[in-house]
């Protein structure tokens, strides 16, 4: 997601307004503040309009959950996990029988 809807409110602009300062159609607004990712002529204009560089209104910010030191690491589960865990016996049987005979 982008900032150019927070940026445009805490300037006091409306989607209209802002469209105005960068000539763009007020609907180019709407979708970029819905996610659209603009072009970079787009870009540039909107983020010149708002007084901001484009790295600063459509850098994506991502939050990363951290894992406590003391939570174990998490088992995955579904398919691959069951058939790494049914194939384990196998595998052991293989690993046993060519050490036997090697």
């Amino acid at each position: 997601m982008n900032t150019l809807k927070s940026r445009r409110e805490r300037a006091d602009l409306t989607q209209e307004g802002l469209a105005k300062l960068a000539k763009v159609p007020q609907a180019t607004i709407s979708r970029v503040e819905r996610g659209t990712t603009p072009g970079v002529d787009i870009a540039l204009r909107l983020a010149s309009a708002l007084g901001a560089t484009v790295e600063e209104v459509f850098t994506e910010v991502v939050e990363v959950e951290h894992a406590s030191a003391a939570e174990p690491p998490k088992r995955p589960s579904g398919t691959f996990a069951q058939v790494s865990a049914d194939a384990l016996p196998t595998a052991t049987a293989i690993y046993d029988s060519a050490k036997a005979t090697g």
